[in-house]
């Protein structure tokens, strides 16, 4: 389970959906489902029998830092 501000991303074997479906009827949630999502810059694909979660394209984004650069070069 991960929650971020007013998110909530679950995953879990059969025993778990079947409680969570429980609790979305009792606050009168609705569950979704995704083959591709994002959660909080993690991207997660469904793949054969699993998943996949990634930060590929907020990884891209980041600029090297030298490697002769100092931890005061890194701050914002």
């Amino acid at each position: 389970i991960a929650t971020y501000v007013d998110d909530l991303l679950q995953v879990g074997n059969k025993t778990f959906q079947k409680t969570s479906e429980s609790t979305l009827t009792k606050f009168q949630c609705r569950a979704r489902e995704w083959d591709k999502g994002q959660f909080s810059d993690i991207e997660i694909e469904t793949l054969r029998g699993g998943f996949e979660m990634h930060q590929k394209r907020y990884i891209s984004k980041i600029n090297s830092m030298a490697k002769d650069g100092l931890f005061s070069d890194s701050k914002s």
